[in-house]
Order: structure tokens, then sequence, then C-alpha cells
């Protein structure tokens, strides 16, 4: 079965409309940065030697369930664990970062929103 993007989500839409060749890439970031601080959720680059805390187990299903799901929902935006593993870091409410390894992905994935 395929995974169908809701294009009823502004920020899908605006994506679509990118690579229909009628939509603005600065719409786009928008509607995705409006919705990283709706959740508190970010999608940074952070500098180099950065140290960064990671998400105590006791707050993960908090985390996850909560911001990271609803961010996920609001943008349907799929992330690849190691695409960008080097570079990119999601941040979480109160600055924790996920260890984003194909396991951690997983777990995320079998755990899913409630």
């Amino acid at each position: 079965m395929p995974f169908r993007l809701d294009r009823e989500i502004p920020f899908v839409e605006a994506v679509f409309r990118i690579i229909e060749g009628n939509g603005s890439e600065a719409e786009a970031m928008l509607l995705l940065v409006e919705t990283e601080y709706r959740h508190d959720v970010h999608i940074v680059q952070p500098p180099l030697g950065a140290t960064l805390t990671q998400l105590p187990d006791a707050l993960y299903q908090t985390a996850i369930k909560g911001s990271f799901f609803s961010f996920m929902a609001d943008t349907n935006l799929l992330f690849s664990p190691t695409a960008h593993y080097d570079n990119l870091t999601l941040i979480l409410p109160s600055d924790y970062t996920l260890n984003a390894t194909w396991r951690a992905w997983v777990r995320i994935w079998r755990t899913g929103p409630t």
C-alpha cells in the first residue's frame, strides 16, 4: 500500500506546489518553522562541538507521543534516520535531542501516537 501525503495539511500543500512549479520555498519553510515553534520541536544544524543533551528515558513517552507526533501529524514530514545524521539534529521540548539511529526510529514507529 503506497504512503499518501495529506494535501490538506498546509505544509504538504506548499511542498506539492513547489514540485508543481507554482509554489514558494520560502512559504513552505515559514509553515515548517511555524509548526516547529507551535510544538517546540526544531530541526537544527548544531555548531561544531556543541554539546546536546539526550532525551532521558523518563521523558521519552511524553516527548515522543506529545510534541513529536503532533509535529509529525501537522507536517507529514518524513525523516530518514541516517540521511542527514551527521549534520541535522532533532531538538525536542526542553532542548533535549533524540538519538536518531535506526533502532531509535523503529522504537518511535512501534510506539505510535496515542
